[in-house]
């Protein structure tokens, strides 16, 4: 029973792929990866890194995030707290500019049902190096299932992530996952997902736009 239920829930999520791929033009492609160096049983420090596609040419590099974190599990087993320093580098108008970013996050964690939730609220100071970004907030809500299958630990997940800008005081982005987690070796963890990007845009004349792109994600992750 569980590994039809395993079959089923991919099939699902293979179908809803093909959905969202349908469902706007220019798909992007991103590769992420995160090193973990465990400090001890309430410490450990990430390096993450992200490489995206541009909107218009999906073979052409667009973006480049870099972001080093230190992370505390010592006060709650349901919470986790962190800090650390960004910078985002992105090609605009023929030239690339870069953004660097202080942040804070609280994740809270919680298993219902046979499900994990995990709710990450974070706050980074954006400082671009032409014009001004302010303070962003955004909310990563996961829901995954408790229960992973076979010997690669594959756990199905959802994730939903908003970001509100403080500066022009509305929603700028709401970024919609659906993927699964496994195990490549004891060390090494990889996730594939489908992720649909909404960025919102201010027009001329006040009125609200969203525009709609999928992204196909290969994320990594290494702990040592």
């Amino acid at each position: 029973m569980a590994k039809k239920s395993l079959v089923l829930g991919i099939c699902l999520m293979v179908c809803g792929f093909s959905v969202m791929a349908q469902a706007g033009n220019d798909p992007r492609f991103r590769y992420d990866n995160t090193l973990i160096k465990t400090i001890n049983q309430d410490w450990s420090i990430d390096l993450y890194s992200e490489f995206d596609t541009d909107r218009d040419k999906a073979h052409d590099l667009n973006a480049i995030d870099q972001e080093l974190t230190g992370v505390y599990s010592g006060m709650a087993r349901w919470l986790d707290l962190g800090a650390g320093i960004g910078y985002w580098d992105a090609k605009g108008n023929g030239y690339w500019e870069g953004t660097t970013f202080p942040m804070g996050f609280a994740t809270f964690k919680k298993t219902i049902l046979g499900l994990e939730f995990s709710d990450r609220n974070r706050f980074e100071a954006e400082v671009p190096e032409h014009g001004e970004e302010g303070l962003v907030y955004r909310n990563a809500l996961t829901i995954a299932t408790a229960k992973k299958w076979t010997r690669f630990d594959i756990q199905p997940f959802v994730t939903n992530e908003i970001f509100y800008n403080f500066l022009e005081k509305y929603a700028s982005d709401n970024q919609a996952f659906i993927g699964f987690n496994f195990k490549i070796t004891n060390n090494i963890g990889a996730s594939l997902s489908f992720m649909m990007d909404s960025s919102h845009y201010r027009q001329v004349n006040n009125a609200d736009h969203w525009k709609k792109t999928p992204m196909a994600i290969l994320s990594t992750t290494v702990s040592f």
